[in-house]
């Protein structure tokens, strides 16, 4: 399944923002005028970890696995969370 993270670029953020999956870290390929994009290929049993942002001043961090088939996002101790507007899930329907 891939996911899709972005990183806020027009103003500077408190910590740099980051993706790494199972322990490595994956560099923001995509560019517009205003984000970085990483494009993540995660599958079940990997770990990823991220810390992004969507606009302005507004940063967090999140887990992210696949669970039963299910892309899902996870909070410090793995229980499920709300999506952060910083990233989505890229499924047939999204992709353009």
């Amino acid at each position: 399944m891939k996911i899709i993270i972005s990183s806020w670029i027009k103003t500077p953020m408190p910590k740099t923002d980051y993706v790494r999956l199972n322990g490595e870290f994956l560099p923001f390929e995509s560019h517009s005028e205003t984000h970085d994009f990483v494009c993540a290929d995660i599958e079940e049993g990997d770990e990823l970890d991220a810390r992004g942002s969507g606009r302005p001043l507004f940063q967090s961090w999140c887990r992210f696995a696949v669970r039963d088939g299910t892309l899902v996002a996870l909070e410090y101790h793995g229980h499920d969370a709300e999506w952060p507007e910083w990233a989505r899930p890229l499924t047939p329907d999204t992709a353009q």
